[in-house]
C-alpha cells in the first residue's frame, strides 16, 4: 500500500520546480566556474535540496528519487540546469559533477540542449541505450567532461546561456526502494 501511495504522488507531480541565482567564481588561470542559476526537476521527485545547494561542495545535496516513466526507454530521473557564461564563444568548456546513489543498480547519463538544432545531444551514452556512467554508491564521485567540440552548439549565441540535463535510470537490481541519488555539486568551467 505504501509503494502504491508513493507512486501515486509521484504521477502527480509532473515538474517541480526550484531556482536560485549563482554567480560566476573567477579562478586564477583565465577560468571561469559557473554554477546553476536556474533549474527543476523535470521527472522524478526532489526529496531534499534546492538549485544553490549545488554550487558548492558541502554534504548538503539536492537529492532525488524515481518518478513514474511508463515507457521502459525513458528514464525515471531528470534534472534539467541552465547557467549563462559571460561570453558566448569560450575558448573550453568542461561539466563536473560531484554525486552518489542510495544503491548499485542505477545508471546515469548526461546531455546538453543544441540550440542549432533544438535537441539534446548525448555526451556520455545513448537514449534507451546503456547508461555507461555507473553512479558512485555510497561514496561521492566527481566526474568532468571536456565539452570543448560541443561549444558552437551548446553555447547560445548572444546569450551565453547553457542548458544540460541529468538523466538516470535502472540499470540492474536494486538494493533498496525508492533508490535516491543525491548531487552534491555540479558546475561548468569556460576559459575565456
Amino acid at each position: 500500500m505504501k509503494r502504491f501511495i508513493f507512486l501515486s504522488v509521484v504521477l502527480l507531480i509532473a515538474v517541480q520546480s526550484v531556482s536560485c541565482l549563482a554567480k560566476p567564481q573567477a579562478e586564477g588561470g583565465g577560468t571561469t566556474e559557473y554554477t546553476p542559476d536556474d533549474g527543476f526537476v523535470f521527472r522524478g521527485l526532489s526529496l531534499n535540496g534546492e538549485i544553490g545547494d549545488l554550487s558548492v561542495s558541502d554534504d548538503v545535496p539536492l537529492e532525488m528519487t524515481f518518478g513514474f516513466s511508463p515507457n521502459p526507454c525513458e528514464y525515471n530521473m531528470s534534472l534539467i540546469l541552465e547557467t549563462q557564461f559571460a561570453t558566448d564563444s569560450p575558448e573550453t568548456l568542461d561539466f563536473s559533477i560531484e554525486y552518489q546513489a542510495s544503491t548499485f543498480g542505477l545508471g546515469q547519463m548526461f546531455q546538453a540542449w543544441d540550440w542549432n538544432t533544438n535537441f539534446w545531444i548525448d555526451f556520455d551514452g545513448g537514449y534507451c541505450g546503456p547508461f555507461n556512467a555507473a553512479i558512485p554508491f555510497l561514496n561521492e564521485g566527481v566526474y568532468t567532461f571536456d565539452l570543448t567540440q560541443f561549444i558552437p552548439g551548446i553555447v547560445e549565441e548572444g546569450t551565453g546561456r547553457v542548458r544540460f540535463r541529468t538523466v538516470a535510470n535502472r540499470t540492474g537490481f536494486l538494493l533498496n526502494w525508492p533508490p535516491t541519488i543525491s548531487y552534491d555539486r555540479i558546475w561548468w568551467t569556460t576559459t575565456e
